[in-house]
């Protein structure tokens, strides 16, 4: 999804959703010309710095559906969102996103997250 996204590779984002997710997807995109939808879908993943992909849990008794939760980082913020799919076939497709939520973590994207090493040439430092 993202990379098709990154690309403004229509057809492929849209195979990745099914149901009404796709149903809404496929309204947005009779609403306006399809370059302005594959440059909304570019310009929403330009400006992430990375994302992180949390394990997968199963949603039901059968296994055929799948929780994800998903932390998109930009440079100033990060947004959690969930993603509810479901396996079509050989495929897993996203049939839910639920809305994304902004929020700020303990430690800033660019942040160093280690202590330096001490210089040589002065030991104590």
């Amino acid at each position: 999804m993202f990379d098709a996204a990154k690309d403004g590779d229509v057809p492929t984002y849209l195979d990745c959703f099914t149901g009404s997710e796709r149903e809404r997807l496929e309204r947005e995109l009779a609403d306006q010309p399809r370059e302005a939808f594959a440059r909304s879908l570019v310009e929403a993943v330009e400006s992430l710095k990375g994302r992180a992909v949390f394990e997968g849990k199963t949603d039901g008794d059968s296994g055929s559906n799948r929780v994800f939760t998903v932390d998109r980082v930009y440079l100033n913020r990060t947004e959690r969102q969930t993603y509810h799919l479901v396996r079509e076939s050989s495929a897993w497709r996203i049939h839910t996103v639920e809305t994304a939520a902004a929020f700020q973590p303990d430690k800033p994207y660019g942040t160093p997250v280690y202590e330096p090493l001490p210089d040589e040439d002065n030991p104590g430092q």
